[in-house]
């Protein structure tokens, strides 16, 4: 294979944003939170000290849920610039479990990672 075949390899479209219908949890009608597909870059574990601290009864696998959502999370014209989503949805997962994994079942329905997942974790162990 040489350089010139690399450079005909075609870019991938992606898939549509996602929305989280969160109505149930915020009794609000409409409410919704929007997520974009996962980049290649996202799907990598970049779990950090100050994560375990805000949220230290997170095992790694769930801190990792936690960061690709806040990295694929679609910011929308009304979020406050101080916005934390990262801290947000740890608090969404501290205190509202069902609201949690109905966020991230939707999400990883419409983006599934396992097979992915389990590749990242054999290139970080190669």
């Amino acid at each position: 294979m040489s350089f010139n075949s690399l450079k005909k390899v075609k870019v991938n479209p992606g898939k549509p944003n996602v929305e989280v219908d969160i109505s149930v949890f915020t009794e609000e009608e409409g409410s919704k939170i929007v997520f974009r597909e996962p980049k290649a870059a996202d799907l990598f574990p970049d779990t950090n000290m100050n994560m375990k601290i805000q949220f230290p009864e997170f095992p790694d696998a769930m801190l990792y849920q936690l960061s690709l959502l806040s990295k694929c999370y679609v910011r929308q014209h009304d979020d406050p610039a101080e916005l934390n989503i990262f801290r947000e949805l740890g608090n969404i997962a501290r205190h509202n479990k069902d609201a949690f994994f109905h966020i991230v079942s939707t999400f990883l329905g419409a983006f599934p990672t396992a097979d992915l997942d389990e590749k990242v974790k054999e290139a970080k162990n190669a």
